[in-house]
C-alpha cells in the first residue's frame, strides 16, 4: 500500500520548486494538488515586497472574489499593472517571479519633449499609458531613463529595452545610435543598436566601425513583439545581492545619437522595459 505524504510536507517540497513545476505537480494527485493550490507554497514564489507594490496599484481587477495567492500571482503575471498613480508599469516573470517594469515615455528625460515643435504627446490605443512621445523633428536623440536598484529583485541579471514603433514618415534612423545601461557613477555597458525596424539597419560607416571595432551582426537590431510594438536591447546590468552597497544607486538607461547630427522624425517612444535576462 502506497504511503500517503503529509499535505505539509509535500507543501514544503513543491515550494522549493518554481511556479511552473508547481503546476505540474497538480497533476501527480490529489495530495499534490492542493499542495500546488496553498498559499504556504505561492508565498514563496513572490518577491519580498509583493505586498508593497500591490497597495501601490492602480487597478488589479479582475481577481475572483476569494482569491488565493495563485489567482494574485498569475494575475501579476498575465497583466501589466499600473502602480504609483499610472506612472510606472510593473509585472512578474512567469517562470521565476521576478519584477519587471516599464518606465513610460513622461517618466524619461527626453531632450527638448516639451518643445511642440520638437516632440509631440500622443495617445496610441495599444499602449499600456494614455501617452506616448512622437518625434517630429529633431537632429540631436537623446533619451534617458533611471530607476531605483532596490525597485529590481535581488541578485538578477536584467535587461533594459526600448519600446517604440516608427510611423510611416519616420526618417533619420538607417544608421546606429548608442546606448548604455549600467549603475549611474560606475562604467557602463556601452552598445550601438539599430532603431530602424524596415531595412533593419544601415551599415556602419568606416569611420564608425573603426571607432568602435564592432562587426554587424554584433550591433543590436529591434525586433517585434506580441503586443505591436517594436524593441531593441539596449544593455545589461546586475541588480546586486542582498544587503550589497550597489542596491543603493539607481540603474541609468540612455539611448542618444548626438554626433552625426542628422534629421531624425516618426519615431514613437512608449519606454523603456527592463526585466530579468532570459537564459537557455
Amino acid at each position: 500500500m502506497a504511503m500517503k505524504l503529509p499535505l505539509a510536507l509535500v507543501e514544503s517540497i513543491v515550494s522549493l520548486t518554481t511556479p511552473s513545476d508547481a503546476c505540474r505537480a497538480a497533476s501527480v494527485s490529489s495530495t499534490f494538488r492542493l499542495a500546488a493550490d496553498s498559499d504556504a507554497v505561492w508565498i514563496q514564489f513572490f518577491p519580498s515586497d509583493y505586498m508593497s507594490l500591490v497597495e501601490r496599484a492602480v487597478d488589479l481587477s479582475p481577481l475572483p472574489h476569494a482569491f488565493s495567492l495563485k489567482d494574485l500571482y498569475l494575475r501579476l503575471c498575465n497583466g501589466h499593472v499600473l502602480i504609483d498613480g499610472g506612472s510606472l508599469s510593473f509585472w512578474l516573470d512567469r517562470w521565476s517571479g521576478k519584477k519587471c517594469y516599464m518606465i513610460p515615455a513622461r517618466a524619461l528625460a527626453i531632450t527638448w519633449c516639451h518643445a511642440p515643435q520638437y516632440w509631440k504627446w500622443i495617445p496610441v490605443p495599444e499602449s499600456r499609458f494614455p501617452l506616448a512621445a512622437e518625434l517630429v523633428n529633431v537632429c540631436w536623440l537623446d533619451i534617458i531613463g533611471t530607476m531605483d536598484m532596490e525597485m529590481l529583485s535581488p541578485d538578477t541579471c536584467y535587461t533594459a529595452y526600448l519600446v517604440f514603433k516608427l510611423g510611416e514618415e519616420s526618417n533619420g534612423f538607417t544608421d546606429a545610435v548608442d546606448a548604455e545601461v549600467g549603475v549611474i557613477g560606475t562604467e557602463h555597458e556601452k552598445r550601438l543598436i539599430y532603431l530602424d525596424t524596415e531595412g533593419m539597419g544601415g551599415m556602419l560607416g568606416d569611420e564608425m566601425r573603426a571607432q568602435t571595432m564592432l562587426r554587424e551582426d554584433e550591433i543590436k537590431r529591434p525586433r517585434e513583439r506580441k503586443d505591436g510594438w517594436v524593441e531593441v536591447e539596449m544593455g545589461e546590468v546586475f541588480s546586486g545581492g542582498r544587503g550589497e552597497e550597489t542596491r543603493q544607486g539607481k540603474v541609468g538607461m540612455r539611448v542618444r545619437e548626438v554626433n552625426r547630427l542628422d534629421w531624425k522624425s516618426g519615431i514613437i517612444i512608449q519606454g523603456i522595459e527592463i526585466r530579468p535576462k532570459l537564459f537557455f
